[in-house]
């Protein structure tokens, strides 16, 4: 299950493909503001925030971020924070570093939402 978290929605997507946002499930594709898009193409979920933020989730290859330059230090969790300074990527959710990445992957994991197992 992914979780995104937004400045005001949270967009989660489960292991089957399902859609939450703000825990009200959608169908695809969904636009739940200007800008910004949940869609499904083959087998993958994709979230896209106009041309800033593109994430793919798909079962059977993961999650992929891509972000532009334009949200260079502004973002937080498992891919780092993109400020330019790989020395400081591996941080845990409350902030220390870490060389362990399965210790930075299992900060950053967000309890489920009950509602996202139906």
């Amino acid at each position: 299950m992914v979780h995104v978290f937004f400045q005001d929605m949270i967009i989660t997507v489960n292991n089957r493909r399902h859609s939450w946002v703000n825990g009200k499930k959608v169908s695809y594709p969904f636009m739940p503001k200007e800008g910004l898009s949940v869609s499904y193409s083959n087998e993958t979920v994709v979230i896209e925030k106009m041309s800033t933020m593109r994430l793919t989730y798909s079962v059977t290859e993961g999650v992929v971020l891509s972000i532009n330059g334009d949200l260079t230090g502004k973002v937080c969790g498992t891919c780092g924070n993109f400020n330019g300074d790989a020395a400081d990527d591996m941080r845990t959710s409350d902030g220390r570093n870490s060389t362990m990445m399965s210790l930075v992957v299992s900060s950053w994991q967000a309890e489920d939402f009950f509602t996202c197992d139906m």
